[in-house]
């Protein structure tokens, strides 16, 4: 669901500003069968084209997966890693 409560069956999806950079990556490099590692590398290519044509850049970005298993924290995706 985004902002405006739409509700849309969706492979993958990015809201906000930095949206608009990182949905031009997921687009050339999502695959469905992606493993956890393969999803987190992906997330980090987003984050580095926010930080690199965002304006505002924010110092970290906190990941999680969440699954039938529940939620489970990931390394936060800093400007340094």
């Amino acid at each position: 669901m985004d902002y405006l409560a739409s509700i849309a069956n969706v492979d993958y999806a990015a809201h906000g500003y930095g949206g608009y950079f990182s949905l031009s990556i997921m687009d050339r490099n999502y695959l469905k069968n992606m493993t956890p590692d393969q999803g987190y590398e992906l997330m980090k290519k987003c984050v580095e084209e926010v930080h690199r044509r965002l304006i505002i850049n924010l110092p970290n970005f906190k990941v999680q997966i969440i699954d039938k298993d529940g939620i489970k924290d990931l390394p936060d995706i800093t400007v340094k890693n």
